[in-house]
């Protein structure tokens, strides 16, 4: 019996899936983080679109910098909390 789909099929109708995540949220205009979060989908869709074609050290690298755009995220999110409890303080 042959099969409807592979698991490299699956990775690669994902990544599509993401790729249009990332279309959508950089033309999201009501985002003031638009730019940030399309380029995450962006790198994610990517990943899954070409992670079994590229170098592991490639896709490890890949997998960093979303790591560090999560970090700088939640850093943002962080002082911004901090400023709003200043803020109701006074």
């Amino acid at each position: 019996m042959a099969r409807l789909f592979t698991l490299e099929t699956v990775y690669t109708i994902t990544g599509v899936v993401l790729l249009v995540f990332a279309l959508f949220a950089g033309r999201d205009e009501t985002n003031p983080r638009r730019i940030g979060s399309s380029l995450f989908w962006l790198i994610l869709g990517a990943i899954f679109i070409l992670g079994g074609r590229l170098p592991h050290w490639v896709t490890g690298l890949l997998v960093l910098v979303l790591v560090v755009h999560l970090l700088l995220v939640l850093l943002d999110h962080r002082v911004q909390l901090e400023q709003l409890v200043v803020q109701l303080d006074q």
